[in-house]
């Protein structure tokens, strides 16, 4: 790959929770985007990085890692932190391969001619994307409550949600 170097951003870690009964929140839209093709190059990368997982290919993996790749909000980041945190060494029960594979299949977006973000939510979302849950789907259905017997109570299609709280008296 020329000089120029790529970064993908990716949150590694599934995010889920289930919104209080009678919910209300504020809604904005987070609909899909992929740039990937932008970049010819870059395309190719990350249809071999697809591959790799699909593969379980812990080799190629660790070919693409930055030796200063930061896995978490601790730690002090680097190979040997991702070898240990993915469970490298036992490909198949690595969590890894879920992740990483569901993350880029989402696409992204590029900022520059340099990074590009993936998933696309990581730079599409327009609020604190560590407080908004993020709808992944068209239609949707928003339950009274966390379960499928709950009354649907709205739809929603792509969208960023926050801001839930308990409606008052009811």
């Amino acid at each position: 790959m020329n000089e120029t170097r790529w970064f993908i951003a990716f949150a590694m870690s599934a995010c889920t929770a289930a919104l209080p009964a009678h919910a209300e929140a504020q809604r904005n839209s987070v609909l899909p985007v992929d740039e990937a093709t932008r970049d010819p190059e870059f395309f190719i990368f990350r249809a071999r990085l697809q591959r790799a997982v699909a593969s379980r290919d812990t080799a190629a993996i660790m070919r693409v890692v930055s030796p200063g790749i930061l896995n978490s909000f601790g730690g002090n980041g680097g190979r040997k932190e991702f070898r240990e945190r993915w469970n490298i060494a036992n490909p198949d029960s690595s969590g890894l391969w879920d992740v990483l594979g569901f993350v880029l299949a989402l696409g992204g977006q590029f900022d520059g001619d340099t990074s590009f973000y993936a998933p696309y939510t990581f730079r599409s979302t327009p609020i604190d994307g560590f407080e908004a849950l993020i709808v992944l789907g068209r239609n949707v259905m928003l339950r009274g409550g966390p379960d499928s017997s709950s009354p649907a109570i709205d739809s929603l299609s792509f969208e960023a949600v926050t801001k839930w709280r308990e409606k008052s008296g009811t």
